[in-house]
């Protein structure tokens, strides 16, 4: 298992991974301009993409953009280690790292929440649900260094 940049020639397997769990995922436009723009990274083992984080880092901040799991790879710790990696990349540059998580995401929370996060605020609305004229809160965590 080896985490490494996102490349182009991962975009399709990354795409199928955000198209299977999420409600309102990111094109591969988003993608590509994460790769040019931001730090994106996929967890791989051999040739399978298991999952893949994408963050920004702006001064001694960092935000969490978007971290996702294969569904067949999910509870068994990719998440995890993506996160350390993560982290650790970040790590002695940053003096805080923030994302937002749906409310109703208990089982990322609670990740999160493992490696240092924690609540401190809450959106209202912040994501689309699969009921075009409902949204779901999404809580606000961070992790000090």
């Amino acid at each position: 298992m080896i985490i490494t940049p996102m490349q182009r020639a991962h975009i399709a397997a990354v795409l199928e991974i955000e198209r299977s769990t999420s409600l309102a995922p990111w094109s591969d436009r988003g993608f590509l301009e994460s790769i040019e723009h931001h730090r994106a990274r996929v967890y791989c083992d051999a040739d399978y993409v298991c999952g893949f984080v994408v963050y920004r880092q702006t001064a001694d901040q960092a935000e969490l953009l978007n971290i996702a799991i294969a569904p067949g790879r999910q509870g068994t710790g990719c998440g995890s280690r993506l996160l350390r990696a993560m982290i650790y990349e970040l790590c002695g540059t940053i003096r805080q790292l923030s994302l937002e998580v749906r409310v109703s995401n208990f089982r990322a929370i609670r990740l999160y929440q493992q490696h240092g996060f924690i609540q401190v605020g809450e959106r209202r609305g912040y994501y689309p649900t699969a009921d075009e004229h409902l949204r779901e809160d999404a809580l606000v965590m961070c992790r000090e260094f």
